[in-house]
């Protein structure tokens, strides 16, 4: 009775074993494969980004076009780059390591925007000398493209932290399991009460290590990402943070974060006040976006897309929040100089319908009333008007170019 009982735990054991091993090869297994997954959604977003960038470079150019002030092959090599990386986008390119988009929805907007590829293809070919509507033509095309990739960026980051929430559970059901199996290795393979109570204790040691083991893994998906990530309790106590978190805020604030702080206590005041008021919105709601200038104590500027997302338990109780701040500095950039464009061009438009007019008017009225015999005492005081309105004219024409070289 006794052997078969022996027998029975030892088998009961030896299965436990074996699956533990099997858990562990799969866990492990699994990370890669988070890990590479991540990289490679990140790497689209990135190409994303420089789409967008180079779609405004590419206007810019064919605008400086208009004013022979402009490389041919800094604008070919601009648009040979932003069709490339468009196909690859749809389709990947294993040379370049690019992986193709698995969510069918955002394919079909890729695709939806070859007809902005097409449409400034065909306008290069035809035109060599752009006129004010081609420009206005090309420059919706171009604000179009943006407008659709920033969308399509922001559905490859839903995809990506959503991704990221299910790397996160995976792991921590990945955890459970392998403390459930060291419970039943406890319980059923070691008898006697002495070894029984010997064994629990190390057992538990071998379960925090795995747990620690297992939140290093976390922490090593998160470090990955170019995004700051936080994690606070109900009283702003920093719980969880990234890599990424540590340097952005020693660059932004010059302190150092750490674990169980106060993060109210490591910002500028003036901006803790907005963090609570983030928070807040981010309790009512569930989770909170904006858009947020952070100046640093040297002045320097950085914008950064701030998310915050309310964390709950098993039991549906809220816990903390989540922080992700991801920094859109070039993107602020990019659209503080097109507005700047957009300014010129409509400064430059005006003084061509209005004030150049005038003069060339007064000019034109004058000229009739030129006598031929050059006795005719009017004749210098006409000259004269219209050499002062052929100077108006000039000083006009000089002002539209300066414009249009800023």
């Amino acid at each position: 009775m006794v052997r078969n009982k022996s027998y029975k735990y030892g088998k009961t054991y030896f299965l436990a074993v074996i699956l533990g091993v099997a858990l562990v090869f799969a866990n492990q297994i699994f990370i890669q494969y988070a890990l590479n997954k991540y990289q490679a959604n990140n790497q689209l977003i990135n190409i994303i980004k420089n789409q967008k960038l180079t779609s405004q470079r590419i206007a810019l150019l064919i605008y400086k076009n208009k004013e022979n002030t402009f490389n041919p092959d800094e604008l070919h090599l601009a648009l040979s780059n932003w069709f490339n990386n468009h196909s690859d986008l749809k389709y990947g390119n294993e040379l370049r390591n690019i992986p193709t988009i698995d969510n069918k929805e955002i394919l079909l907007k890729l695709y939806y925007l070859d007809k902005n590829i097409i449409f400034l293809r065909n306008e290069l070919k035809t035109n060599t000398i752009f006129d004010s509507l081609s420009l206005v033509a090309i420059f919706e095309n171009q604000d179009y493209y943006l407008r659709k990739m920033e969308v399509i960026e922001s559905e490859l980051q839903h995809d990506n932290d959503k991704f990221l929430l299910t790397t996160i559970v995976i792991e921590f059901v990945f955890a459970l399991l392998s403390i459930i199996i060291i419970i039943l290795e406890f319980r059923y393979y070691f008898k006697p009460l002495n070894n029984q109570v010997k064994e629990q204790i190390q057992t538990i040691k071998e379960g925090n290590i795995s747990l620690i083991e297992c939140k290093n893994k976390l922490k090593s998906i998160l470090d990955c990402t170019n995004d700051i990530y936080i994690l606070f309790d109900l009283d702003y106590n920093i719980q969880l943070y990234n890599t990424k978190a540590e340097q952005e805020i020693k660059l932004l604030f010059n302190k150092q974060i750490k674990l169980n702080s106060n993060f109210l206590s490591t910002i500028f005041p003036e901006y803790a006040i907005a963090f609570k008021e983030d928070i807040s919105k981010s309790l009512t709601n569930g989770n909170y976006k904006i858009d947020r200038q952070i100046k640093t104590s040297e002045q320097q500027i950085f914008w950064y897309e701030l998310r915050y997302f309310s964390v709950y338990d098993s039991e549906n109780e809220l816990k903390g929040i989540s922080f992700n701040a991801r920094s859109i500095n070039e993107q602020k950039k990019a659209e503080e100089k097109v507005n700047k464009q957009i300014k010129t061009l409509g400064e430059i438009a005006w003084f061509q319908s209005h004030e150049l007019r005038k003069p060339l008017a007064n000019i034109l009225g004058i000229l009739p009333l030129i006598e031929p015999d050059s006795s005719h005492p009017e004749n210098e005081k006409l000259i004269n008007y219209l050499f002062q309105e052929t100077k108006n004219l000039d000083n006009l024409i000089k002002t539209i170019s300066n414009k249009t070289e800023a």
